[in-house]
Formats: structure tokens, C-alpha cells, sequence
């Protein structure tokens, strides 16, 4: 899907009982996979649930980013070329991520392909789609907090946008 290194945001969760030292993102290792290659399909009304699978359909939400209720008003579909069992073959995102496998749990969202990954110990076990808003940032204050005890984290921040 490009250059990773052009991830604009990447949000961590790490679920480890001690952080212990910094964490720095690095462009992924490449892992040999089949690659899926997709086409645009016409779309008749009615005629989804006919021709593809419950697993199908819930790959086509994410492709297509559209709930099951909304997929069936496109009349276009991207369809995959070949249907792999595995979910996450149809990822954009790599599926090791050697910075993330000294921590448990990792979440990444990559603004320009708009999808995230939640990753353990490196590898990918969830993607899907996500939509990150608006390239500025707000005009409003934006203010963050720790769910951890002040002490532990800080004080809740305040941070003015733009």
C-alpha cells in the first residue's frame, strides 16, 4: 500500500505492566504473502446477499467501507480477485510490525490509507477501516487526559489547535 513511512499518526496502546523505555516506529519488515489484487464489479440491486458469503460480505464492508445496510445502494463494488480465508490477507498493512513486538497490545492508524491495525507482539490480528477527520487541525482547544493516576502520568494537558 505504499511507504509506510509516511504513517502521519501512529497511536500506541501498550498494555504491559511497565513501560520501561521509549518506543520508536520503524518502516516495517516486509513478509512474504499472497497479495490480492481487486476489480470494480457492477451491482444490481437486490442481487449482494445472492451472490457472496457472510464472510464475504463482512470483507466487502471493509473494502467497500459500508455497513451490510448501506453496501447494497452501491452500484459499484471493489471486489477481490481471489477470496483467502484469512481476514487479514486483505489488509493494507504489513503483517509484522518488528517495532511493536516487545509490547502486548498496539494499535496503528494510517491517515492515508484511513484503516488501523491492531497488532500483538507485532503481528496483526484486526484491521479495518477508520476515518481520522479533517488534515487541520481544530480551531477549538483541545484538551487530553490520562485514565491513570495524575501522578503516574501527568496532569491532564490542555493543548490550543491551530
Amino acid at each position: 500500500m505504499g511507504n509506510f513511512g509516511t504513517v502521519v499518526a501512529v497511536a500506541i496502546a501498550v498494555f504491559a505492566a511497565s513501560l520501561g523505555g521509549s518506543v520508536v516506529a520503524q518502516a516495517p519488515t516486509p513478509v512474504a504473502a499472497a497479495v490480492v489484487t481487486y476489480h470494480v464489479e457492477p451491482l444490481a440491486e437486490g442481487e449482494l446477499p445472492k451472490r457472496f458469503t457472510p464472510a464475504q460480505l463482512a470483507v466487502l464492508e471493509k473494502l467497500n467501507r459500508r455497513g451490510l445496510e448501506h453496501l447494497g445502494r452501491l452500484t459499484e463494488l471493489i471486489v477481490p480477485d481471489m477470496w483467502p480465508e484469512d481476514e487479514l490477507a486483505y489488509s493494507p498493512l504489513p503483517a509484522v510490525w518488528p517495532w511493536a513486538e516487545m509490547n502486548p497490545k498496539a494499535i496503528v492508524v494510517h491517515q492515508p490509507a484511513q484503516v488501523f491495525g491492531a497488532y500483538e507482539y507485532g503481528r496483526l490480528v484486526r484491521w479495518g477501516p477508520v476515518t481520522t477527520g479533517r488534515r487541520r487541525p481544530p480551531r477549538r482547544p483541545v484538551s487530553t487526559t490520562s485514565r491513570g493516576s495524575p501522578r503516574a502520568a501527568g496532569a491532564p494537558t490542555m493543548t490550543r489547535g491551530c
